[in-house]
C-alpha cells in the first residue's frame, strides 16, 4: 500500500547489498529456459490431477529483494508465470491483468506464446503496443492479451513490479482456480532483519535448512523451506517450493480467501543497530501512526465547512442521539455512489468527496465518522479485513491486511457497528462481508481490538400462505412475505435495479412445484426503508393439470433449501453460516368440497446439539373447516463448525430436506 510516509523511518543507513553470495546449487532443476521443456509439455496433453481443469500452470516463479534507492528502500518483486491452456474454458488465462496498489510501479512487461507447428516450436513475442496500463491514486494496473493462443497452447509472461517498503514483504498466493505444478518463491533480505513467515493453508512445509550440497528439484517434497546464508555480510535468502498444487475448491457456507494456500512474509524487528529504523510493531504503534496520519484521522479532527454545515441541518431539532446517528448514517447512505478501492485510506479531499457525492467505502465512512463528530457523538473509525481478504492476524500489526475503514459509535453503553458504504444496510447491521475476524479500534487514548463473527448477525424470515381452490385443478395463493434484516440488504438491491426482480425472485421460490405458476399481482412495503423489514405480498394461479380423482402435492410451496447444500462425501473446510436466522413457513389451504388430504405421522422435530440447529413440521387437517394446517420452522443459532461436524450436520440437513419433500395424497371423497 502507498502509505503518506514510510513504515520504516530511516535515520541513518549504511547498508550496501553484496550480491557475492554462495547458495546451495539445485541440480536436476524442474524448471529450464529451453526450447525442450517447452516442447515436452506442449506434447502432454494430460496431468495427473485436477483433469477438469481448463488449464495448469507448468512453472511460476516469484524473486523479491530489498532494495535502496539514494537511502529510501523499496521492495522489488519479479514474477514470472507459464501456463498451459487445456482446452476452449482456459483462454481467459491468455488475457492477463496485474493490478496493485497505489504507489507501486508495474515495469518489464513480456510475453510469449508457444505452439506446435509442423512438430517445431513457434514463437509468438507480446508487442509492447498491446500492453496497457493505467495509474491512479488507489490503484496501478497493467493488462494485455497474449497472441496466438488457440487451445493446447504455452503462455509465458513476467513482469516487475516495484512498491514502496512496508512491514508486508512478501503476499503470495500458492494456490488458484487451476493447479500448479511447480511454484518457486525466493526472498533476499538483509540477514539482520527479523521476519516473521504466515503460511495459510493446511500443508507443512519441509524445512530443508542452510544445506550446502546439491539439491534435487524434481525429487523433494511436495511443500519445502530453505534457509540459505550467503558467503557476504549483508544477505540471507529464504525459498518456499510447492509442487503439484491443487485448484482451491470452494465449498458451500464457507469463506474460501480464509483456507486457500498462501504465504505472508513480515519483518518483525531488527537484530543490531547497524541502521536505525523505527518499525511499526506493536498494536499502539499502529494507532499512534493512524491517529497522526493525513490519509485517516487528521481530515476527521478539521473542519469542513460545508460538510459541517449540512451535518446540523439535518439533525436540527433532534435530541436524541441515536436518531441523530441514524439520520446522518442513511444521508451518507443514500446520497452518496461507493466507487473505487483506497483500502483503509482516504485520498480524496474530503470537501472533493461531498461535492462529488462520491467515494471509497473508506472514504465515506470516514466522512460519516467526521459528521458524527460534528454532531458531537462519540465514534471511532475499525480497520477490517472482509471476507474478500484473507482474516487479518491479531499476532503482528501490519496494515496490508486490512482493506475497509468502518464506524463504531458509543451511545451511554451501547455500541454501534455501521458501514455507511453499503446501500440497504439497516443501522447497527453490519453486511455478512464485515465479519470476518479480527479487527482494530483506533482510539485517542489507546485502541482496542475487536473479533467480528457472524455469531453476531441475527436474520428472520416469515412466509403466509392462503390457499383456495377454484377447481379441480387450479389454486388460488395469497402470499406475504416478511423478509429479515439482513437477506433484506441483497434483495433490496435487486429490486432497486429493477422492481420487477421480484417477479424473478418469486418464481424461483416456487420453482420446485409440479404446476404453472402465474403472478397475478405483486405489492412491495418498505423498499426504501431498510431500518423495517421489507414485505412482499402477491396473488397467485396455480394449474396442477392432475385428474380429477386424486392427485399429489407437497404443500411446501416455499423450501427453506431447494437442496441438500452439503452434498458432498468429505468436507475440508470449517462451516461459516452467514449469521443467526430463523425461517417461518404458514399455509393454510382450503379444500374443495369433496376432497381430503391423507395425511400419516406425527409432528417431526429434527434437532443438532440440541437447539444450534432444529427443524419443526407440522401437517393438521380440521375435517370440519375443511382447512389444512402446514407449520414449519428452521432456527441456527450458532454459526461456525469445524469440518469435523461436518457428516453430522449433512445427516440434520438429509432430514430436513426429506421432510419439506414429503407429498400429501389428495382424494375425492
Amino acid at each position: 500500500m502507498h502509505y503518506p510516509r514510510p513504515v520504516f523511518q530511516r535515520q541513518v543507513v549504511l547498508f550496501v547489498l553484496f550480491i557475492s553470495l554462495s547458495f546451495p546449487s539445485f541440480a536436476n532443476k524442474f524448471f529450464e529456459d529451453k526450447d525442450a521443456f517447452f516442447i515436452k509439455y506442449l506434447k502432454q496433453e494430460n496431468f495427473d490431477f485436477d483433469v477438469n481443469s481448463a488449464a495448469i500452470v507448468i512453472y511460476e516463479k516469484s524473486s523479491t529483494e530489498l532494495n535502496n534507492n539514494n537511502g529510501v528502500f523499496y521492495i522489488r518483486q519479479q514474477i514470472r508465470r507459464i501456463i498451459k491452456i487445456l482446452n476452449k474454458n482456459g483462454l481467459s488465462y491468455a488475457d492477463v491483468s496485474i493490478t496493485e496498489n497505489g504507489g507501486s510501479e508495474i515495469s518489464r512487461v513480456k510475453g510469449v506464446t508457444y505452439n506446435l507447428v509442423q512438430n517445431s516450436l513457434d514463437r509468438q513475442i507480446l508487442e509492447k503496443s498491446s500492453i496497457y496500463t493505467t495509474k491512479s491514486d488507489y490503484l496501478v494496473s497493467a493488462k494485455f492479451g497474449l497472441p496466438s493462443v488457440r487451445e493446447g497452447s504455452i503462455i509465458d509472461y513476467s513482469y516487475t513490479v516495484e512498491r514502496p517498503l512496508s512491514l508486508l514483504i512478501l503476499d503470495w498466493e500458492f494456490q488458484a482456480k487451476i493447479p500448479k505444478l511447480f511454484s518457486d518463491v525466493e526472498v533476499f533480505t538483509p540477514y539482520d532483519l527479523n521476519l516473521r513467515p504466515v503460511i495459510l493453508g493446511t500443508l507443512a512445509f519441509h524445512e530443508i535448512g542452510n544445506a550446502k550440497k546439491e539439491i534435487d528439484e524434481i525429487s523433494l517434497p511436495d511443500a519445502c523451506e530453505f534457509v540459505e546464508q550467503g558467503t557476504g555480510i549483508d544477505f540471507s535468502k529464504r525459498r518456499w517450493i510447492r509442487k503439484n498444487i491443487p485448484v482451491i475448491k470452494d465449498e458451500p457456507f464457507t469463506t474460501i480467501e480464509n483456507y486457500s494456500e498462501k504465504l505472508k512474509l513480515l519483518i518483525t524487528g531488527v537484530q543490531e543497530p547497524r541502521y536505525a529504523v523505527s518499525i511499526m510493531d506493536t498494536w499502539e504503534k499502529l494507532n499512534h501512526y493512524l491517529l497522526n496520519s493525513f490519509h485517516f484521522y487528521k481530515p476527521i479532527e478539521q473542519v469542513h465547512s460545508s460538510v459541517f454545515e449540512k451535518a446540523n441541518l439535518l439533525i436540527k431539532g433532534i435530541s436524541d442521539p441515536v436518531e441523530k446517528a441514524r439520520i446522518l448514517y442513511h444521508f451518507v447512505q443514500k446520497e452518496f455512489s461507493c466507487k473505487g478501492d483506497s483500502r483503509i485510506w482516504i485520498w480524496q479531499d474530503m470537501d472533493k468527496i461531498f461535492e462529488n457525492r462520491s467515494g471509497s467505502a473508506s472514504e465515506l465512512n470516514l466522512l460519516f465518522i467526521t459528521m458524527l463528530g460534528y454532531a458531537k457523538l462519540s465514534c471511532s473509525p475499525v480497520i477490517i479485513a472482509t471476507s474478500d481478504e484473507t482474516k487479518a492476524d491479531g499476532a503482528f500489526p501490519y496494515l496490508e491486511q486490512f482493506d475497509r475503514t468502518i464506524c463504531e459509535l458509543t451511545i451511554g453503553s451501547k455500541k454501534y457497528l455501521l458501514d455507511a458504504s453499503v446501500d440497504h444496510c439497516p443501522f447497527g447491521i453490519l453486511p455478512n462481508e464485515c465479519y470476518n475476524g479480527y479487527a482494530w479500534v483506533i482510539g485517542k487514548n489507546g485502541g482496542h481490538s475487536l473479533y467480528l463473527n457472524s455469531q453476531e448477525a441475527k436474520d428472520k424470515i416469515i412466509y403466509l400462505l392462503n390457499v383456495s381452490w377454484v377447481g379441480d385443478t387450479v389454486m388460488e395463493i395469497q402470499g406475504s412475505e416478511k423478509i429479515g434484516m439482513v437477506s433484506g440488504i441483497n434483495l433490496r438491491d435487486e429490486l432497486a435495479k429493477d422492481e420487477k426482480n421480484v417477479r424473478t425472485y418469486i418464481l424461483d421460490n416456487f420453482e420446485n412445484l409440479a404446476a404453472d405458476v402465474k403472478i397475478d399481482d405483486v405489492k412491495i412495503d418498505q423498499l426504501d426503508e431498510p431500518d423495517t423489514s421489507l414485505m412482499l405480498n402477491y396473488s397467485l394461479t396455480l394449474n396442477l393439470k392432475q385428474p380429477a380423482n386424486i392427485f399429489y402435492l407437497n404443500p411446501n410451496f416455499i423450501k427453506f433449501f431447494a437442496e441438500n447444500p452439503f452434498k458432498s462425501m468429505k468436507r475440508y473446510l470449517p462451516i461459516e453460516f452467514p449469521g443467526n436466522e430463523e425461517r417461518m413457513y404458514i399455509m393454510r389451504m382450503q379444500m374443495p368440497i369433496g376432497y381430503a388430504p391423507e395425511l400419516s405421522g406425527n409432528p417431526v422435530l429434527i434437532k443438532y446439539r440440541e437447539n444450534e440447529m432444529s427443524f419443526k413440521y407440522t401437517a393438521q387437517y380440521d375435517s370440519t373447516l375443511r382447512v389444512l394446517s402446514v407449520n414449519k420452522n428452521f432456527t441456527l443459532s450458532k454459526t461456525q463448525y469445524s469440518s469435523s461436524d461436518y457428516k453430522d450436520i449433512q445427516t440434520f440437513f438429509d432430514k430436513m430436506m426429506q421432510e419439506e419433500n414429503n407429498i400429501i395424497t389428495f382424494k375425492k371423497e
